[in-house]
């Protein structure tokens, strides 16, 4: 119940809203993981681990936010697009889709 809440004060605050959907952004978010994809590879050839697992979970953040904006929603601010993240390697890991 403290996920929704939170959720329904950043939609009052207007953190959270509707967008109409944009090639141009979602181009965007995909060019950022991209170039994310790429110095995680450069780092964690230099054995830089932590800072290459930061560069991979902007690339899910940018990718999650890529699949929100096919659905009209843009999410303002970091906090709510880790929420949902995080309920969709929960619904994925109850799927058992890892093993």
């Amino acid at each position: 119940m403290k996920k929704i809440t939170f959720l329904i004060k950043i939609s009052k605050e207007n953190k959270l809203r509707l967008v109409e959907p944009s090639n141009e952004i979602m181009e965007s978010y995909l060019k950022k993981s991209e170039d994310h994809f790429e110095s995680a590879k450069i780092l964690l050839k230099f054995n830089k681990l932590e800072e290459s697992i930061s560069m991979a979970y902007k690339i899910f953040l940018n990718m999650l936010m890529i699949m929100l904006g096919n659905q009209q929603t843009i999410l303002s601010f970091l906090a709510p697009t880790s929420l949902v993240l995080k309920e969709i390697v929960t619904a994925l890991d109850g799927l058992r889709l890892w093993s």
